[in-house]
This record gives structure tokens, sequence and C-alpha cells, in this order.
């Protein structure tokens, strides 16, 4: 693991550089970026394992570990580990092999007390692979979020309201023309309630072949290149998210 530099920030009082304050959209509606009701998912969980499955109420030692654990993914994020590949061969004129392995920050964490952007990397030439992660905290409700009796827990992603995601990574590989390609999202919401290096998550995963519980997803296809070649070729692509690291201090 990477050292980092050590050092104080003095952030929002919350462990975080900002607080899930909400604002006025253009249409007049009040809206919290950061403040998630759950109860508009079928699979979620916090970070502190409280989940669409759990019986009763949230426990404070739920809370604060899914608190504790939000500010580790935050503020000390180095890496995620993963293996992407996207391949076409058989063809002469249409060979490609493209694949991503491992994403690392850029950002240290002392580089976070304004904000972080969390990490992405495109594969080389036709950009078939991808890998996009935000860390950034998110407030999860069991109900109104302006009722704070409603608060559960943190997660980390960003939200995307209108499609019911809340992505913390989201990858692909494709490779068009073959019908070869594959997706993986670990979130808080999703399809399988999984863990990643320890931490609980969602995934959901697209493909010819998923395994959710392991954040991973496979597709092969095949097809011909037009007259006059007339070259068959086969087309893979894959998916696997493996684990996270994270900065030390000395």
């Amino acid at each position: 693991m990477l050292v980092a530099e050590s050092f104080n920030a003095l952030g929002s009082g919350n462990g975080f550089p900002e607080c899930p304050t909400g604002y006025e959209d253009f249409f007049g509606d009040f809206v919290y970026p950061s403040r998630v009701n759950v109860n508009g998912y079928s699979v979620w969980t916090t970070l502190g394992g409280y989940n669409s499955n759990s019986v009763g109420a949230v426990t404070e030692e739920q809370i604060d570990l899914s608190r504790r654990r939000a500010m580790q993914l935050y503020w000390n994020l180095h890496q995620v580990n993963c293996s992407l590949s996207a391949v076409s061969q058989g063809a002469t004129n249409q060979p490609y092999s493209e694949s991503i392995t491992n994403v690392s920050a850029t950002d240290e964490p002392k580089g976070r007390a304004c904000g972080f952007g969390g990490m992405i990397e495109y594969s080389e030439s036709l950009n078939r692979c991808f890998l996009w992660a935000s860390p950034s905290p998110l407030w999860l409700f069991k109900g109104d979020v302006e009722n704070w009796d409603n608060f559960i827990g943190f997660s980390v992603g960003q939200q995307n309201a209108s499609e019911l995601q809340l992505e913390f990574i989201n990858s692909y590989a494709l490779s068009s023309g073959a019908n070869s390609w594959v997706k993986v999202e670990c979130a808080a919401n999703g399809g399988t309630l999984t863990t990643l290096s320890g931490y609980p998550f969602v995934c959901t995963a697209s493909g010819d072949t998923t395994d959710e519980s392991n954040f991973s997803a496979s597709s092969d296809g095949s097809g011909t290149t037009p007259p006059p070649d007339s070259e068959p070729f086969t087309r893979t692509s894959s998916i696997a998210i493996t684990s996270l690291d994270f900065y030390t201090y000395a």
C-alpha cells in the first residue's frame, strides 16, 4: 500500500468536506443530491451492513460503522483492482485487444479536502473498456430524507434518481458488431448483496455469463466481415473487479 502524507482536515464536522444540503432545482423542487430514500430500491445496503434483508431498526453501531467505512473510502481509496478486456480476432482487418488492469486515484488524501472527483480510465485506442469510481458520501434514509429519524447510515457513489441508480463503480467492456459486451456496477443498490474487500455493496452485472457475487461478467460474439473478404471473426469481452487498495500513513 502507498503511504500518504499525514494531514488534518477541518471538514464539515461530519467526517467529510461537505454536508448533505439541498437546493431548489429548475422546476422549483427542493432536492438533496447526497440524500437517498432507499424505499425506492428493491435491493440496497449501507456500508454498515444494514440492508434490504435486515429485520428491525438500524443500530447506532451499524450507523457508526457505515460512517467510518465511508470515510475510509472517500479519504483513503487508492486503487480499484480489476481486469477488463475486449478482444477481436480472426479477421485480418478487424483485430484489436484492449484492456484495463487496476485503476488508481490521482488525488492523494490531502488533496481531497475540497472535494474528490474519484477516478476514471479508458482503454487505449477505441476506448472499448472503461471504469469509473466515485467514493463521494451518500446519506441513506428509510423514508423522508428531510426527517433525520429516518437516517440509516452511509454509502458512497453518485445518485442518478431518474434511473434509480447509486453508482460507486461503473464499468463496461464492449465489442460492437458482434454483440459481445458486458457491464458491472458496484453500488448501494441493484441486484445482489455482496462484499468487495469486506465492504458491503450491491452488484449488478450484464452479459452472457454473470457472477454478481464476485463482480464479474463475460460475453462472446462472432460475425463475418463484409464481402469480398467475408472473413469470420470472434469477439470476447470480460470484467472482473477483484479488490480495493487504500493509502496508509506512516
